[in-house]
């Protein structure tokens, strides 16, 4: 179902990133400054890969994640239970939501402090479509 490891190295590395991403302080801040827009590419590549390689299968079935009342609700709505390639769930959250939506928490939740950068999204963007064909690649 899940591969715990890999979840736990998914964590943790996410809350550094989101920590460096949110943070104003000048000293952490020019670890990524530099050469900003490969620290998106990479950073963004290998959430990415983690993200993808936590699901052992290649279908994810909501139904086990989701509790037995709201389940039995969903499914008198939906005849079939819900499930969807990891694949493409990986798109959908890495590639596509994570790379804008990280943007404009950074500029928001720093208080104006980081600023929004249109190019960083493409990095992130590029990074993720990267990180999930090196996913792709290993689960094959």
């Amino acid at each position: 179902m899940l591969r715990y490891n890999y979840a736990c190295i998914f964590l943790f590395s996410l809350v550094i990133v989101i920590f460096l991403g949110l943070t104003s302080d000048s000293r952490l801040t020019s670890i990524t400054s530099t050469h900003d827009k490969i620290a998106h590419f990479i950073v963004f590549c290998i959430e990415t890969v983690l993200f993808t390689i936590i699901f052992e299968s290649k279908s994810i079935h909501f139904g086990a994640y989701i509790p037995q009342r709201v389940r039995f609700r969903l499914f008198c709505v939906f005849e079939e239970p819900m499930s969807i390639n990891k694949f493409l769930l990986a798109f959908v959250v890495c590639c596509v939501c994570a790379s804008t939506l990280s943007e404009f928490a950074q500029q928001i939740l720093s208080n104006g402090k980081r600023s929004f950068d249109v190019f960083d999204i493409l990095a992130n963007f590029m990074g993720s479509s990267l990180g999930l064909g090196i996913a792709y690649i290993i689960e094959q």
